[in-house]
């Protein structure tokens, strides 16, 4: 038996699936990086990355984002009006 064989012998299903799990999330955030360096230095668009990425649409992202950003410093404002002695 050789080493190739020896390491797939030993390798369980459980560790296999870790492993490609790990590989997966890993190339989620080179496939991240990558497109942003690619919209830094004007290779694309935030848009077609959208696009590329996930199939959505830039335009709607940012909208939603907005909405979402204001939702939270709503939070917040409640969060530090509580948290004031006198409040």
């Amino acid at each position: 038996m050789n080493l190739f064989e020896k390491t797939i012998a030993t390798v369980s299903p459980v560790t296999g699936l870790k492993r490609a799990a790990a590989r997966q999330r890993l190339n989620i955030i080179n496939s991240g990086n990558a497109a942003v360096l690619r919209v830094e230095n004007s290779f694309s668009t935030r848009d077609r990355e959208a696009q590329e990425m996930n199939g959505s649409d830039f335009y709607k992202n940012v909208k939603q984002r907005r909405g979402e950003e204001r939702l939270m410093r709503e939070v917040e404002e409640i969060k530090t009006e509580q948290s004031r002695p006198d409040g």
